[in-house]
């Protein structure tokens, strides 16, 4: 799920009665909800395992060979030395993405007891790619023990080929001596962060066999909030058109205010069916539409949710490229009598 990218519902309440006093009120009257309740157009900037990517990296003075002594010394210097390669796998998701926008950065932290001399070269590459080097950069100054921090400024990825799997390598990694005897934490560490956030494609290519998850998250209210519903039945239309070029399964799940689910629409996840294709690429969308009849044990529990998360999934995907104007439209529409209280 991801935070802050919730749309707002359409409702549409259509009554057809007049108001009485509130002391000819009947206990409760029927009314009826008709028109769209939720409408989204997904991309795939809503795959939700691929928006963002953090990788951490620690180094004790353990790992550098120096031992651990029950009793105060003086901590050698560590000479320099290079570290890695270490492997970043971002995804199993695609074999390489076109980037429209996004952040690569890294924080270094050196909470060891001695200083880290400058000239540390960090690099971030992904070896095969169109742009085999992402990140270059040596520190101009040193970073002080005890919690010296250093954070590069993001270097945007916009325009840039992302592959799957990176390579980290720190180069002339090297310490000072300790100021003095001091007793030493195994605990403390050197560490390296690395992030890559804010991503929004152009276009993904698939990795064949792994799992394609399309999925968002939004505001849901079958209550009413002037009049307040106690129940409701009727039907759910749900309306899938998808630009894809994949067949998708589709369920959706009604959520409590804390996103707990409280039930999903569907008993068996039904198929959306894929789009006209020729040579990998969307000729034409193809609609998919699934009517739901609620019974009354699913209808008290969803007529509490206060959010819908519409998930799509491809089970082994083939091996495709998606672009970033191959929608998958859905509607969620309902047919609905609801008894509304007094």
């Amino acid at each position: 799920m991801k935070s802050g990218r919730f749309l707002f519902i359409i409702l549409l309440f259509l009554f057809s009665c007049n108001v009485k006093q509130d002391h000819e009120l009947e206990p409760d009257w029927d009314a009826q909800i008709l028109g769209p309740l939720v409408k989204e157009d997904l991309t795939i900037n809503e795959i939700p395992d691929i928006d963002s990517f953090a990788y951490v990296k620690t180094f004790k003075l353990a790992d550098f060979g120096i031992p651990n002594p029950s009793i105060a010394v003086n901590i050698p210097a560590i000479p320099s030395t290079n570290l890695g390669p270490f492997d970043l796998d971002l995804t199993e998701t695609f074999k390489s993405a076109e980037v429209e926008s996004g952040e690569i950065y890294f924080v270094l932290t050196n909470n060891l007891q001695v200083d880290v001399n400058s000239g540390v070269n960090v690099v971030i590459s992904q070896p095969g790619g169109t742009t085999p080097i992402l990140v270059n950069q040596t520190l101009n100054t040193g970073l002080p023990s005890n919690g010296g921090v250093y954070r590069m400024t993001p270097l945007n990825l916009n325009n840039r080929q992302l592959l799957p799997n990176m390579q980290l390598q720190i180069n002339n990694f090297s310490t000072k001596n300790s100021n003095g005897k001091v007793i030493i934490d195994p605990e403390r560490s050197f560490k390296i962060e690395v992030y890559i956030h804010k991503l929004k494609f152009k276009s993904i290519t698939l990795s064949k066999g792994n799992t394609f998850n399309v999925e968002e998250t939004v505001d849901l209210n079958l209550k009413g909030t002037d009049i307040n519903a106690e129940s409701l039945s009727g039907k759910l239309y749900t309306f899938a058109n998808n630009g894809m070029p994949l067949k998708f399964s589709l369920q959706l799940y009604f959520l409590d205010g804390s996103y707990n689910v409280l039930d999903s629409l569907f008993n068996t996840d039904p198929t959306i069916q894929e789009p006209v294709i020729a040579g990998g690429v969307t000729v034409s969308p193809r609609e998919t539409k699934i009517t739901t009849e609620l019974n009354e044990t699913k209808a008290n529990k969803i007529i509490n949710a206060e959010f819908l998360r519409i998930k799509f999934n491809a089970a082994n995907p083939p091996d495709v490229t998606i672009n970033k104007d191959n929608l998958l439209k859905f509607q969620l529409t309902g047919d609905l009598n609801v008894a509304i209280k007094k």
